[in-house]
């Protein structure tokens, strides 16, 4: 939708909280981007993305979709305080473990 973009980091700081809602998964490089720019994120239980994400987001089970929308609602509803702590959590977690 908006073309071929250099500007990849920028776009991704945006974003309130970044989700992964995959069935299978090694290393998703789009949390660990997601985290290094400081957004928290709402991923499935595969592969490698509970342990980037750690206690820095959330996880639920894949196929989990009540489960998915409860835990971005919890996120949504936090306050600013919360989810600025959290973002700097994410880029800390990345730059120390990965």
């Amino acid at each position: 939708m908006l073309g071929e973009r250099q500007d990849i980091a920028e776009l991704t700081a945006g974003l309130d909280i970044a989700c992964s809602t995959s069935w299978g998964e090694s290393f998703a490089n789009s949390i660990g981007e997601a985290m290094a720019c400081g957004v928290p994120c709402v991923v499935t239980d595969v592969g490698d993305s509970r342990s980037i994400v750690g206690t820095t987001g959330k996880v639920v089970a894949a196929g989990d979709a009540a489960g998915f929308a409860t835990a971005l609602a919890e996120l949504l509803h936090s306050s600013q305080d919360e989810r600025d702590k959290m973002s700097l959590e994410a880029r800390q977690r990345i730059l120390e473990h990965f």
